[in-house]
């Protein structure tokens, strides 16, 4: 890092009202790419450090204006950013020669390398063009497996499997998607998750699998047209891209700027649309589909990504499940709005799924929400917010937060 021009004006050493204004900048600027500040917390400590090296004043508008430049990587879209500017790509490769069913013994160790591995993207991955091959075909069937071990693979290799789901009902065919805009599309998908815990890569594909397993074992597949599967594949991937690791009572009552521009309405679910449909810009696959099909698409998506929010799932959920249970109702397969209920419906349930997961599978998804969770509840500590149990290391550990959701899981399914 460059000292900035006339630097020998400045001042020589830094006071602690320094750098609580530079902090405080750095907060406010971050802020404006949509993450929370502890994701940048080494990069804040970083700079500080370099200011401090090269004698910066507390003025430091040149400075700002390029890290801002660095940590905003270029976009068309505004109201969106591709890629995460935290990103390292895994340096570990699983070769497709293994099922989900027969490695419990391991699943910590791979929950560990996947903290570290999973959700990254270095330069080198820039290049990429194509999506590894699959060449062992027993994953294929353990892809319908409810227990299905997702750890043992690299995020590449989770997007080869998610395209081989979307594969497996000739979607791409059937919408006239080429495999390299696919794969392209899903590399994007992939690199606006970011790394947090649990919203990530890791649990997008987790949901997209809970769907696939819904739609072949499940026997859901009977009840829905090709388009339905589409819409529900489609929901299940993106449902949370974009995701800052905070909920939206934080965004709101942090005054964040994705608060102001969703009106506090479900500020999360919309950025997750937001962020679907500007990479859809780029990597059109629904061009194919005339206009007036292609407007209805990215309604129902939108409306299954929408009502992933919890704040709906008594009032919007509950009511229409419970028309569809009553005895004077019969589902019917030509009614799109019983099939759009079902749909939507098993959005919501594989978003929660991960908790009536077989233990060693529920176990790391409890351990890494709850870690996402405390990571909330740090930040609401440093700002004197109250917080809640699930937000509170001190109060909550991670054994209390599974049984609490395998509680629910059992409401649930």
């Amino acid at each position: 890092m460059s000292k900035p021009p006339n630097s020998s004006d400045y001042h020589t050493n830094f006071k602690d009202d320094d750098i609580q204004i530079i902090v405080e900048l750095l907060q406010k600027m971050m802020n404006r790419n949509y993450a929370p500040v502890h994701y940048y917390e080494n990069d804040i400590l970083s700079i500080v450090q370099k200011m401090k090296e090269h004698q910066y004043p507390s003025h430091i508008t040149h400075l700002l204006s390029s890290i801002l430049s660095l940590k905003r990587p270029p976009t068309t879209h505004p109201h969106h950013h591709y890629h995460h500017p935290h990103s390292h790509h895994s340096h570990h490769s699983h070769h497709f020669t293994s099922t989900s069913t027969n490695n419990n013994n391991n699943n910590n160790n791979n929950n560990n390398n996947n903290n570290n591995n999973n959700n990254n993207k270095n330069d080198d991955e820039k290049s990429i063009t194509s999506l590894p091959v699959i060449s062992d075909p027993s994953v294929f069937t353990a892809l319908q497996l409810w227990d299905f071990n997702q750890f043992i693979f690299t995020d590449l290799e989770l997007l080869s499997l998610t395209k081989f789901m979307f594969q497996y009902f000739e979607l791409l065919t059937t919408y006239q998607i080429t495999e390299s805009l696919f794969d392209q599309f899903l590399l994007q998908i992939k690199y606006n998750y970011y790394n947090n815990s649990y919203h990530n890569i890791l649990h997008a594909f987790d949901v997209t699998q809970t769907a696939f397993c819904f739609l072949t074992r499940g026997k859901m597949r009977a009840l829905l047209n090709t388009d339905d599967i589409f819409v529900l594949l489609i929901s299940c991937l993106c449902h949370d891209l974009g995701h800052c690791g905070v909920n939206n009572a934080y965004l709101i009552a942090t005054d964040s700027e994705l608060s102001y521009v969703h009106n506090d309405k479900s500020v999360l679910e919309n950025h997750h649309c937001n962020v679907l449909f500007a990479i859809c810009k780029d990597y059109p696959i629904f061009a194919q589909m005339e206009g007036v099909k292609r407007r209805i698409f990215r309604k129902r998506i939108i409306d299954c990504i929408m009502n992933t929010d919890m704040a709906v799932h008594n009032t919007y959920h509950i009511p229409r499940l419970r028309r569809l249970r009553d005895a004077h109702h019969v589902f019917r397969l030509d009614n799109e709005e019983d099939r759009m209920v079902l749909v939507e419906t098993l959005v919501h349930l594989a978003d929660l799924a991960n908790t009536a997961k077989p233990f060693h599978l529920s176990k790391i998804w409890a351990d890494r929400v709850t870690k996402e969770f405390f990571n909330q509840g740090s930040l609401e500590k440093e700002m004197g917010f109250e917080l809640k149990p699930n937000m509170d290391a001190a109060r909550t550990t991670c054994v209390c937060f599974f049984f609490f959701f395998k509680f629910n899981s059992l409401i649930l399914y």
